[in-house]
């Protein structure tokens, strides 16, 4: 029984063999970690379907780029109009929500006085709630 223990002890770690596919890479990052090269491009031909991925941020368009003396009086007329259109729209809960939520200013003060660590709140609220 001694003869097992000891030869169970001396033995090194199991390690499963990294599987070797054609046509993809492994790259190996930090000891067994690391990640098939060409997995993005080559993936669908193993069953592995990856989603493309586009741009984190919407594509600018180049009417945001116009000079500045073409913008000023068209932006006024604009702004006008998505006001009044805004006034004319019922709000959703959630919209009335968002807006509160948005518009609440919390600010915490703490008073070192007698007592180390009171904390004062006060919250303004100035916001528009439309009515329905």
């Amino acid at each position: 029984m001694a003869a097992v223990r000891d030869s169970l002890c001396n033995m090194e770690p199991v390690q499963i063999p990294r599987p070797q596919i054609s046509g993809l890479q492994f790259i190996p990052t930090r000891g067994r970690l690391g990640f098939y090269a060409t997995i993005r491009r080559d993936g669908e031909k193993y069953g592995v379907g990856m989603k493309p991925i586009g741009p984190r941020r919407p594509v600018l368009s180049d009417s945001l780029f116009k000079d500045d003396c073409n913008i000023s009086k068209s932006s006024n007329t604009t702004t006008t109009d998505a006001d009044d259109k805004m006034e004319n729209v019922k709000s959703s809960p959630e919209q009335v929500l968002f807006y509160l939520f948005d518009s609440i200013l919390i600010i915490f003060i703490e008073v070192s006085s007698f007592i180390p660590s009171i904390l004062i709140i006060f919250i303004e609220v100035s916001c528009f709630i439309p009515s329905n």
